[in-house]
């Protein structure tokens, strides 16, 4: 597989069941294969193309992992209330903005499209 800018593949919807799913870095991805495409929609706030021998796409993209999928963060003391109200699985979770998102070292989850 190559990166590739020239083609690309069309998702219809954030409800597409992805072909898989892959945790890695996202500091590393951008290390080992450049920017990301800069899509903002509500479904993603990037993503990578990739092209193989065959010239399929695979698309490579973080599912609603932003602020910028997810809308703005709300205020502190409503984290903190959540912190002491509501058991650890119900709790509500803060969202990074994207820029934040993509500069982390802590593997993430990203879906694939083929």
């Amino acid at each position: 597989c190559w990166r590739t800018m020239e083609r690309t593949l069309y998702v219809q919807s954030s409800w597409k069941m992805p072909t898989a799913k892959i945790i890695l870095s996202p500091t590393k991805l951008i290390h080992s294969f450049g920017e990301p495409i800069w899509y903002p929609n509500p479904e993603s706030s990037g993503y990578l193309l990739f092209e193989d021998n065959n010239l399929d796409l695979i698309m490579l993209t973080e599912p609603h992992s932003t602020t910028f999928s997810r809308g703005p963060n709300k205020d502190d003391e409503y984290y903190q209330e959540q912190r002491t109200r509501l058991k650890k699985h119900r709790r509500e979770p803060k969202y990074p903005s994207a820029d934040e998102f993509w500069s982390q070292d802590v593997p993430r989850t990203f879906y694939i499209y083929c």
